[in-house]
C-alpha cells in the first residue's frame, strides 16, 4: 500500500493538500478515498510543487554518464544556414572505464547523400582509420590520452593510406596525405589534435559539467564548422523551468560568446536543450544553437542530437 507520509515528504505537502489538490483537478473516476487504496498509479500536484521536485531529482544525481554496462547510439544532426548545408551521421558510444570511453562513427552524409567531391571522398576515406576510437579524459573533460594509438597508426599506414593512393593522385591528394600523415604519427602524443570534432568536444563538456548540482557557470571552448577558429562561450548551466516527462530531466545551457580580438560588438550565443535518463543518467537528446561571429556576421549552426532508440 502508498505510504502518504513518503509521498507528502517528497512534494513536501501535507496528504490532505495533496488529497484535496488531486479531488479537485481530477476527472470522477479519478477520485481519491481518504484511505488510499493498494496501488496508485498517479497523483495531481501543483506545478510548482512539480518543477521543485524535479530540480531536487538532479540535484540527485551524481553523474551524468553512460552505464557501466551500456553502449549508446546517437543520431547527430548539424544545419548550417549560411551554405544551406546539413550533416549528419551515426556514432556510437561505449563506456570502457571511470574516465574511458570508446567511439566509432558510420558514414557521414552531406544533404543526405554521401560525399561527392573528390576532396570531400578523399577526406571521408582518411577519417576511417580513426575509428575506432579509445580515448580518455581528466578531471576536466580534455583528452588526455588516445589509448588504441598504435592500432589507428596501424590502420592508416596498411588500409587506409595504400586505398587513398591508389585511387587518387595528383597535387590535392599528395597535399592531403601528407597531412593526414602528419596528424596520424602524432596522434599518440597530442591527444589535443582531437579538439576540431564537434561532437566530441561538446559531449565531454556536457559529460563533466551536468555533473553540477545547481546553476553554475562554465566555459566552453570549441570549434564550430562554419567558423575557422575555437569559440568561447561563457555558459549558465542549469535545470529548465518546464515540465520534463516521468523519465526524463531537462538542462539548459545559455550563454554568449566571449570577444576575442576579431569580435566587434555583435558576438554569438549558445542555447542548447540536454534531455537526460533519470534511470540511466545518460544524456539522450541535445538540440539547439551555437553561432559565432566572422567577419561581422552571425554564423549559426543547429543542432539535433539523439539516442537513436528515441529519434525514431
Amino acid at each position: 500500500m502508498p505510504d502518504r507520509g513518503k509521498i507528502s515528504q517528497e512534494f513536501k505537502m501535507s496528504w490532505e493538500e495533496l488529497w484535496s489538490f488531486h479531488n479537485s483537478h481530477c476527472a470522477v473516476y479519478e477520485l481519491l478515498p481518504k484511505l488510499l487504496p493498494k496501488y496508485l498509479e498517479y497523483i495531481y500536484i501543483p506545478t510548482d510543487k512539480y518543477e521543485e521536485w524535479q530540480e531536487e531529482q538532479i540535484s540527485k544525481t551524481e553523474k551524468i554518464d553512460v552505464n557501466e554496462q551500456q553502449s549508446i547510439t546517437y543520431g547527430v544532426l548539424v544545419l548550417q544556414p549560411s551554405s544551406n548545408t546539413k550533416i549528419h551521421y551515426l556514432i556510437h558510444l561505449k563506456k570502457l572505464s571511470e574516465h574511458s570511453i570508446s567511439l566509432s562513427r558510420e558514414q557521414v552524409f552531406v544533404n543526405d547523400a554521401a560525399p561527392d567531391l573528390v576532396l570531400e571522398k578523399m577526406m571521408d576515406l582518411a577519417s576511417t582509420a580513426l575509428y575506432p576510437l579509445e580515448i580518455s579524459v581528466d578531471e576536466h573533460g580534455a583528452i588526455d590520452k588516445i589509448g588504441n594509438a598504435q592500432e589507428i597508426k596501424s590502420r592508416w599506414k596498411k588500409n587506409t593510406l595504400p586505398s587513398i593512393q591508389q585511387y587518387y593522385a595528383g597535387d590535392v591528394a599528395a597535399n592531403l596525405v601528407r597531412k593526414m600523415d602528419s596528424f596520424y604519427e602524432k596522434i599518440d602524443t597530442s591527444p589535443s589534435l582531437l579538439e576540431k570534432d564537434f561532437f566530441l568536444q561538446l559531449f565531454l563538456f556536457l559529460k563533466i559539467n551536468l555533473q553540477e548540482t545547481s546553476r553554475e557557470t562554465a566555459d566552453l571552448s570549441i570549434y564550430l564548422p562554419v567558423v575557422p577558429r575555437k569559440i568561447t562561450y561563457q555558459t549558465i548551466i542549469g535545470p529548465r523551468n518546464r515540465s520534463a516527462s516521468a523519465d526524463q530531466m531537462l538542462v539548459e545551457i545559455r550563454g554568449h560568446q566571449k570577444k576575442d580580438y576579431r569580435s566587434t560588438s555583435s558576438v554569438g550565443n549558445i542555447s542548447l536543450d540536454i534531455s537526460i535518463s533519470r534511470r540511466t543518467h545518460a544524456i539522450t537528446a541535445i538540440t539547439g544553437m551555437l553561432s559565432a561571429e566572422e567577419n561581422n556576421q552571425e554564423k549559426q549552426i543547429f543542432v539535433e542530437i539523439y539516442v537513436m532508440n528515441e529519434y525514431i
